[in-house]
């Protein structure tokens, strides 16, 4: 049977950050067994796309670029809210949609006219969560109760109503449970990872060209990734070792003034050891994460870390590099024996410290994390195989 699927997003396509990431893999896992895949874009692009070579169309629903002012994103609320139905009818009798995939909708004024408007097409509805977060972390726009208001009635009795639902992690999925979604309308695919992405292996780890061991992490620079452990962690280090430097790329725009003064001092301290590249384009991100030795994922304990899974660690695996990561979340549920990972605490860098230190310390151990890890990602993370997953889950409802 063929399919015909409208993904509803409000994150950008086909390239920006970790959610454009999952989006653009999901879609081209989706493709690659041959449903066809339309991106209706909710948000206007926060990053510049000035071409899409996915093969996947790709549409605005409103605005293109994302407006400013709070005036001008209230209208473009209101706006999305009228319009939706249209959109959802278009899907249907122009794209010949059968499903319509909600990625990133967290709201119920966003999804109930959708969900609505498909009950009428007979188009079922699936939503993917990625995270949770305290009601505290909306963003204060001055519409801010009617946000906190959605929101939790979205989670406590919209979902139930979906055809299906998709979580990330065991959290989420017992919080559905909790929220009286059927069971037979939950599935867990922690991330959908193409590893085409990465085939970068010829590129020299900094240690196979000389002697110094390069530790690398590649993310968002705030407090809340763990980034200021992983600095600390690689003082520790440096203390005992003096052939390390490290690479850390990411978006500095978020970036809290405690963080930079913690980049700064190690710029001073460390001179040519310590490389801050900044945000880098998503294409060139796995060859630079190929010059490292150990790539690490540093992420403080808190709710967003217990509900998602880290897309680093993914693609960390796909770069065939081995891996240290805190022990949060799904992490310590599929890793507890550490034959594809090492595991830090959270909130302790002489944790991370720790596990960096046993990994440049024995090189045979470098070479199974990678192999083991790779592998690990192949069976639980590739993007074809969790697009069938994904295909079987819509099937049976």
């Amino acid at each position: 049977m063929s399919y015909s699927t409208t993904i509803y997003t409000t994150s950008g396509f086909p390239y920006g950050g970790a959610p454009e990431s999952f989006v653009r893999s999901m879609a081209l896992g989706l493709k690659k067994n041959n449903v066809k895949v339309i991106i209706r874009k909710i948000r206007g692009d926060k990053y510049e796309n000035k071409f899409n070579d996915t093969g996947v169309k790709d549409e605005f629903v409103f605005l293109k670029r994302r407006p400013k002012l709070e005036i001008i994103k209230l209208i473009e609320l209101l706006v999305l809210i009228i319009i939706f139905p249209i959109s959802v009818f278009k899907s249907k009798y122009r794209d010949k949609s059968n499903h319509i995939i909600l990625f990133g909708l967290e709201y119920a004024y966003f999804i109930i006219p959708i969900l609505l408007a498909a009950k009428l097409t007979g188009q079922k509805v699936f939503r993917i969560i990625t995270d949770d977060y305290p009601i505290s972390t909306i963003k204060p726009q001055w519409w801010k109760f009617l946000k906190q208001i959605s929101y939790k009635i979205q989670y406590k009795y919209i979902d139930r109503k979906l055809d299906g639902v998709v979580c990330l992690s065991y959290y989420l999925y017992n919080k559905c449970l909790q929220n009286n979604v059927s069971k037979k309308r939950l599935l867990i695919i922690p991330h959908f990872i193409n590893p085409e992405n990465f085939k970068t292996s010829d590129t020299p780890r900094r240690g196979d060209v000389s002697d110094v061991i390069r530790i690398g992490y590649a993310g968002a620079l705030i407090d809340a990734n763990g980034i200021i452990d992983l600095f600390e962690a690689f003082i520790i280090v440096a203390s005992k070792y003096h052939n390390i430097e490290l690479l850390v790329a990411g978006d500095l725009s978020n970036t809290s003034e405690e963080t930079k003064n913690h980049i700064n001092n190690l710029k001073n301290k460390f001179a040519e050891k310590a490389i801050f590249p900044g945000m880098v384009d998503s294409k060139k991100v796995p060859v630079l994460l190929q010059t490292c030795d150990i790539l690490v994922n540093p992420r403080k304990s808190s709710l967003f870390a217990e509900a998602g899974f880290p897309t680093k660690v993914g693609e960390y695996f796909a770069c065939k590099r081995p891996v240290v990561a805190t022990r949060v979340g799904d992490i310590g549920y599929y890793f507890n024996k550490q034959n594809e990972l090492l595991l830090a605490e959270p909130d302790n860098p002489s944790s991370i410290a720790d596990c960096i230190m046993n990994l440049i310390q024995s090189p045979e151990k470098r070479e199974s994390l990678s192999k083991k890890g790779y592998e690990w990602m192949i069976s639980n993370l590739e993007y074809q195989k969790s697009a069938q997953k994904l295909i079987s889950f819509i099937e049976e409802q």
